[in-house]
């Protein structure tokens, strides 16, 4: 209300963006702001808390003193009227006093100095380059008419941007854009060995709104949620909070509704070799179940590699067992996207729910050099049992116990889990290492006989991209053993077709990047999907990178497919790519919720004719 806009432009800026004072704020305002918008619920401010704000306080008491004014004039202005006396000019009002509609000329007294002060400031705001500030004749041009055709520009990289238009699918045809018209419906074979994977067909499941609006959505698909919340089940509530958190998603498959979960699990390792089992969990209404796991957390899906891995497990160590990094050795050699999982199951959380999960392995040690408080935190020394609380509000107790490896192996935990390679690397294995180096990276592609001379040349990358890529998980690189030269990059790469309401198409027309470097292109909006990053998020990310509100859009993955060539950014290695086209289709909104006009300008319109350019400039993120 303060400033006119809404906090948020996208959904990942809930949880990326960091709230900073604005001009038209003061310190208490500012203060409230950031109790209300904390991005914990545990130290969220509460109603209470926030009525006890000073400029709440100070705001509640002009209120009531404005009412009283108010009121007051009104008793004078029929006694002046009665008496044939002019009708006073309308003064300030007051937090909360609804604002009298002006006169059939417009704004009058008072209001019209005011008016025109304000229009005055907005323009000036505006012309120093403020957008927030556009004026109202403006913006009013803009959200009842937007320009056709469109040309913008977003850097979605450092030192990079790329160029796109909206195009009539007659004219992607025109220009040969591939994957305009490849088809995002039901697979004939569906994936099988991989199942959470996007399948052709997948439709992403829209936020909730509320617990009704999700108990309609299971009553549809036929689940029934009556036993939910009865003895080791958990509740609606509880679902709608981990979708809420982005900890799991829902899709419409085929004709059955599909909860997929990512999990990073750590197999912690003691001195004497037992591994650290979560025995049983009791609910705080007397409830219990064994659930006989390796400490395990649900991704929020936001996959960066490394550091995204070591924040999920810090949350994991808080979460369960009030502990910190410090009580372990985590084992990153070879460790990323090398041990994974995928199962498919009815969740005991959630019966009649298939949900399907993939789970990230990771091998730590219990840290001898932790305090002596720490380690008798997790039972150390002895290995002994302990119980530990939940951070999840409801003081759900969990205990812990260290099990042998024969114990593990009898209850079906993977002690050595087996990496998968994926069909396309059979014979090849990735290259392990962490942390590369230019030198590092050079020696092996000096092992593999690859020429780097003309990397940074024209349309190739630099070694120190290719370092940056390695490191942050979006490159994978596999080899044959003791096969000189045949080195291979692979990529996981999502084609994301957005279409607006006039059935137009995005395409990135033209890529810049390191010095003065530029090539032309006509493709659609594609994304790399980082380690840990589940797809539907890497759309997301995309969206947002693009200014494209994720909420206001249906988001369907279509089929998948393996190319292999050479690179035009690494030239002599060879590529493989693992693409899947991803349809976006967006949604009619009211274009005055956007944040911005400039939003609403470059995505929300009606393209009429293809070609018609409007330069358009775009703050990169």
């Amino acid at each position: 209300m303060i400033t006119s806009k809404f906090p948020f432009a996208t959904m990942q800026d809930r949880f990326t963006k960091q709230l900073r004072r604005h001009e038209r704020m003061n310190a208490d305002q500012f203060a409230i702001i950031q109790g209300l918008l904390h991005k914990s619920p545990q130290q969220r401010s509460k109603p209470l808390a926030a009525l006890e704000n000073q400029w709440i306080i100070r705001e509640c008491q002009k209120h009531k003193s404005s009412i009283a004014a108010a009121a007051q004039v009104a008793d004078d202005t029929v006694d002046e009227q009665a008496g044939g006396g002019a009708a006073p000019e309308d003064g300030a009002k007051g937090f909360g006093v609804t604002r009298q509609a002006p006169a059939q000329g417009g704004a009058v007294g008072g209001e019209a100095q005011r008016f025109n002060e304000k229009m005055k400031m907005a323009s000036e705001r505006h012309a120093q380059g403020d957008k927030s500030a556009l004026p109202m004749d403006l913006k009013q041009q803009q959200m009842e008419a937007p320009p056709t055709g469109a040309v913008t520009s977003t850097n979605q990289r450092v030192g990079e941007s790329r160029a796109y238009e909206w195009w009539s699918e007659e004219r992607c045809v025109e220009k040969q854009v591939p994957d305009i018209r490849t088809q995002c419906i039901k697979a004939a074979t569906p994936i099988s060995d991989n199942s959470v994977s996007m399948e052709s067909g997948d439709t992403v499941v829209g936020e909730p709104a509320n617990i009704e609006w999700l108990e309609n959505l299971f009553r549809t698909y036929r689940i029934d949620t009556s036993k939910w919340g009865v003895g080791q089940a958990k509740t609606v509530a509880n679902i709608k909070h981990e979708l809420e958190q982005h900890e799991c998603s829902l899709l419409l498959r085929g004709d059955k509704l599909i909860r997929m979960v990512d999990l990073v699990v750590v197999r912690i390792q003691s001195k004497d070799g037992k591994y650290l089992v979560e025995a049983n969990q009791t609910f705080s209404d007397g409830r219990s179940r064994d659930v006989n796991r390796f400490p395990a957390v649900m991704c929020r899906a936001k996959g960066k590699g490394r550091e995204s891995a070591k924040a999920e497990i810090a949350r994991l160590l808080e979460y369960e067992m009030s502990a910190s990094l410090d009580i372990l050795k985590l084992d990153w050699g070879g460790n990323i996207l090398s041990e994974v999982i995928t199962e498919k199951a009815f969740s005991q959380s959630y019966p009649g729910l298939e949900s399907v999960y993939r789970k990230f392995f990771f091998t730590a040690t219990v840290n001898d050099n932790a305090t002596t408080v720490q380690l008798a935190g997790v039972g150390m020394p002895g290995s002994c049992p302990f119980q530990t609380s939940l951070q999840d509000g409801d003081n759900t107790r969990v205990k812990w116990e260290w099990w042998d490896q024969q114990k593990c192996q009898q209850q079906g935990l993977p002690v050595k889990a087996q990496p998968v390679v994926q069909s396309e690397f059979e014979g090849y294995q990735r290259v392990p290492g962490s942390e590369w180096k230019e030198e590092s990276l050079t020696k092996l592609l000096n092992k593999h006989r690859i020429q780097t001379t003309i990397w940074g040349v024209g349309e190739a990358r630099t070694l120190a991209q290719l370092v940056t890529e390695v490191n942050s998980g979006e490159t994978q690189l596999f080899e044959k053993p003791d096969s000189p030269g045949d080195l291979r990059r692979y990529l996981e790469i999502l084609i994301v077709r957005v279409k607006n309401s006039s059935g137009h198409a995005l395409v990135e027309t033209a890529h810049s990047f390191g010095t003065a470097q530029k090539r032309e292109r006509n493709l659609l909006p594609a994304t790399k999907v980082r380690p840990f990053e589940d797809h539907i998020w890497a759309v997301r990310r995309l969206l947002s990178e693009l200014d494209i509100p994720f909420s206001s859009a249906r988001t369907t993955f279509g089929p998948r497919r393996t190319e292999a060539s050479k690179s035009p950014s690494y030239p002599s290695i060879t590529t493989v790519y693992l693409k899947q086209v991803v349809e976006v289709q967006l949604e009619d909104v009211a274009l005055e919720n956007l944040e911005s006009p400039d939003v609403a300008a470059k995505w929300y319109q009606t393209a009429q004719a293809s070609g018609v350019k409007r330069e358009s400039t775009v703050t990169g993120r």
